[in-house]
């Protein structure tokens, strides 16, 4: 062999490569080979799992293993590890000169070539097993839950598992495992099953450092010493779907490239990692930078889209306050759970939109669930997924809308609209996921929905045919309690105690008045007016037309839009295209006297 420099500096290594036709070359990685080459990152924090490999690969029987953990902890880089360790003698005695092969089901079908030539496949696979047993070596099958998916595969390799033949490592998730491993009993009973969890923060930042000293392509300096301290933080607290210490490598990875695209040599800032952050959340960068700011100027911002319901908004931002802060006493639990009650068209589904446009800088940000569709026994079905699916076939497509979406932005806000219509089944659901924080969908995957602010809707209590009329002499103060008595008499009967106990606020929507109904439309003729770049001035008149063809007892304000078009946008339209558009500096908007219709005139 070449006479190469080995990881000590010394020549010539004792691993030679091994010969280029073998199948362990062609569909494998010799991971001791090249360890003997490897100038990297080091694993960190991971020695009581090394040291439990080692003592079983060092046992006369039953020396097959099976590493489980979620993905991004580091199984893959855990056997390298021992691989680098092999390579420089670190092991016992009669570990040292093995090799540990690297191969994965998909590696052995690309050899096959054709995905439907089995009998190839299976030969290919027995070739490899000969060449593996032939050096000696140790198979380590990344992703190995997918090989259960050929009974050819499990049928060869169960009595050479259970004879000691071949020694195999495996790697693959907590949930594959149990659902593909632990079930094959015959199998998974020749396996000892070491489980990874997420490296501390202690751990992770050693990482981070080891990284940064190690990385050849540019030199890194950091603006602080407790930068790392920082990343690891911001990490933890705002990417739950990702784990260490993979999620904090690839922010740092991303804040370097981010800063060469742009030629910025400065040092790494705490303001790089939250840009950062920011970025791969999708959440404002004051949510970060100026989270107090931001919580006292929600309500004042809340009120002025939301118009006549000062009191619901702020009992909401009050308990956000809390959670956002901190000091929530169920930190685990969402960021908030509320029902809003109140009739159709006051605002209950606006404030779920304002109130995802504040917090995360997008309407697009709130993920919507029409209850009604959820109404019949098997509708727990159409919100997680078929129960029984194999993960195997987890396309995109087969994954619950729920799901993807939650995982794809923890930060969100989840309208559960109409949730009365839905059936008790997903009342039951709901009800443990607001206790723990989480919920588990019928493809065994976990969302966590302690960064979720959760908001109900419901027009329970109210109905244009049959008002609630207050008793003789009652003031409005008065009439609007005797209200709210009835509405959460009518919630208590649909819903189960337990189910309203999870909520932390009923709030209360009041029917629109006049005046409010002013304030609505002028809120829409200020769109029209950014929409034109025109100044709009309007009279009484126009201004109460559409008051009154923008709003009915039975739909509240959602015929607000349509009125507006009806009446205005047509006349509008009619008028920008018979005039000298660039001359107009002014729009004025008034009551025809004889007819309920609008007028528009320019200057």
């Amino acid at each position: 062999m070449d006479q190469q420099e080995n990881i000590n500096g010394e020549a010539p290594n004792k691993f030679f490569p091994l010969d280029d036709d073998l199948i362990c070359v062609r569909g494998g990685i010799d991971l001791t080979y090249e360890a003997q080459f490897w100038h990297g990152p080091r694993v960190m924090g991971r020695e009581v799992e090394i040291n439990k490999i080692l003592t079983i690969l060092s046992r006369r029987g039953m020396r097959n293993i099976i590493l489980t953990g979620d993905a991004g902890v580091g199984k893959t880089a855990l056997i390298a590890e021992v691989a680098y360790r092999i390579a420089t003698d670190q092991v016992p005695a009669h570990l040292r000169g093995t090799r540990i092969i690297q191969t994965t089901f998909s590696d052995l079908w690309a050899l096959v070539g054709d995905s439907d030539n089995w009998a190839k496949y299976f030969q290919t696979l027995k070739t490899l097993l000969s060449e593996v047993k032939e050096y000696d070596a140790i198979l380590f099958i990344d992703e190995i839950h997918t090989i259960w998916g050929s009974p050819y595969s499990m049928s060869y390799l169960r009595p050479r598992l259970a004879s000691g033949e071949i020694t195999i490592i495996g790697a693959t998730t907590d949930h594959e495992y149990y659902t593909f491993i632990q079930r094959d009993r015959a199998t998974s009973r020749r396996f000892q099953t070491i489980r990874l969890p997420e490296t501390d923060v202690l751990a992770t930042k050693q990482i981070l450092k080891t990284f940064l000293e190690n990385d050849k392509s540019t030199v890194v300096k950091l603006a602080g010493t407790d930068i790392l301290d920082y990343l690891v933080s911001l990490t933890n607290a705002y990417i739950p779907y990702q784990f260490q210490p993979s999620k904090a490598l690839n922010l740092l990875e991303e804040v370097i490239i981010t800063k060469q695209l742009a030629g910025d040599k400065t040092p790494i800032s705490k303001d790089d990692i939250r840009k950062a952050v920011c970025r791969v959340v999708g959440i404002p960068e004051e949510a970060i930078s100026s989270p107090k700011k931001r919580l006292e100027a929600m309500e004042e911002v809340l009120n002025a889209h939301i118009l006549g319901q000062k009191e619901a908004i702020g009992r909401l931002c009050r308990r956000l306050f809390i959670s956002k802060a901190g000091l929530s006493v169920t930190p685990d639990r969402p960021d908030g759970i509320f029902l809003l009650a109140g009739p159709t068209g006051v605002g209950k589904t606006e404030l779920a939109k304002a109130l995802a446009a504040y917090i995360n800088g997008s309407e697009k940000d709130l993920i919507r669930v029409d209850m009604s569709g959820l109404s019949d026994a098997g509708a727990i079905y159409t919100l997680l997924g078929v129960a029984g699916r194999d993960s195997l076939d987890d396309a995109p497509q087969n994954v619950p809308p729920l799901t993807r979406q939650l995982r794809a932005r923890p930060y969100s806000v989840l309208l559960l609209d109409e949730i009365e219509k839905a059936h008790r089944s997903i009342h039951l659901l709901f009800l443990h996921a607001f206790d723990t924080g989480r919920l588990l969908d019928n493809l065994g995957n976990e969302i966590y929905l302690g960064n979720t602010i959760v908001i109900m809707t419901t027009n329970l209590g109210f109905s244009a045919r049959h008002p609630i009329i207050g008793m003789p002499g009652s003031t409005p103060e008065k009439m609007v309690k005797e209200q709210e008595e009835a509405v959460m008499k009518s919630i208590k009967e649909n819903f189960p105690p337990e189910f309203l106990g999870r909520i932390d606020e009923i709030l209360f929507f009041k029917p629109l008045t006049p005046e409010i109904m002013r304030g609505f439309v002028g809120q829409k003729l200020h769109q029209l007016q950014k929409i034109t770049g025109k100044r709009i001035e309007t009279t009484d008149g126009a201004v109460s037309l559409l008051c009154e063809k923008g709003f009915s007892p039975e739909y509240g304000a959602r015929d607000l839009n349509r009125a507006i078009d009806d009446l205005l946008g047509y006349k509008l339209a009619l008028f920008k295209l018979s005039v000298d558009w660039d001359q107009v500096r002014v729009l004025k908007i008034d009551k025809m006297p004889t007819a309920e219709e609008l007028v528009v005139i320019g200057e």
